[in-house]
């Protein structure tokens, strides 16, 4: 990423952008409960492009310590702000303002859970899966690319740049295959979701298990 791309989000959250989606995605929120999670590799998270905090923040409310890292220091100052006010007695947040593509601080090993939401970045799974511990999960969702429904425009970006192409995320998981990486495929779905707002949203969605 670029500096461009760190100025553009701080603006963005300067002016407020986001500043009423303080739930969690529903994917998460459907799909935590679920996970095995072997008490042998902790409960620690990482939350790639965390934004606002709004998923790190529920992770530390159940139980994990997480780290969330995001490119714009304006949004990981309301994420602070929203966890002061939560005040619910979870371990802190660690939240790290750093370049998610070019220069990743990933800052540990074995993570039991890496999640990431709406951030196109295919080129750094692979690094992110060798930071999971083994039988530790990966879970990704991003804006799929989508004709328009009848209704409305769709929620989330609008050039293509920014949406995955359908099937990509399948071809992920054969690309990593090839590359020796061993995942047990949980969820892999794509298709038009209704948002907590009523918008519309076209997804795709992916829940890997890391094997031996």
């Amino acid at each position: 990423m670029s500096e461009q791309d760190r100025l553009k989000w701080d603006q963005r959250y300067a002016e407020g952008a986001y500043q009423g989606r303080g739930h969690p995605s529903d994917f998460l929120r459907r799909q935590l409960p679920g996970l095995e999670m072997d008490p042998a590799i902790g409960r620690l998270a990482l939350d790639v492009a965390c934004g606002a905090g709004r998923n790190s923040l529920y992770l530390a409310a159940n139980g994990f310590s997480v780290d969330g890292l995001d490119i714009s220091q304006q949004g990981l100052d309301r994420a602070r702000q929203r966890e002061l006010a939560a005040a619910d007695g979870a371990e802190p947040v660690c939240w790290i303002c750093c370049d998610l593509l070019d220069a990743p601080e990933i800052p540990r090993q074995g993570y039991a859970l890496i999640i990431v939401f709406r951030f196109v970045a295919a080129a750094l799974m692979p690094q992110l899966l060798e930071r999971l511990a083994a039988g530790g999960y990966l879970m990704c969702e991003n804006h799929l690319q989508w004709p328009q429904p009848a209704g409305g425009p769709l929620a989330g970006p609008r050039g293509a740049r920014f949406r995955l192409a359908q099937g990509e995320m399948d071809t992920w998981l054969q690309t990593w295959a090839q590359a020796g990486l061993r995942v047990a495929p949980r969820i892999l779905e794509e298709g038009l979701y209704d948002e907590p707002d009523g918008s519309r949203a076209a997804l795709a969605r992916l829940l890997v298990q890391k094997q031996a």
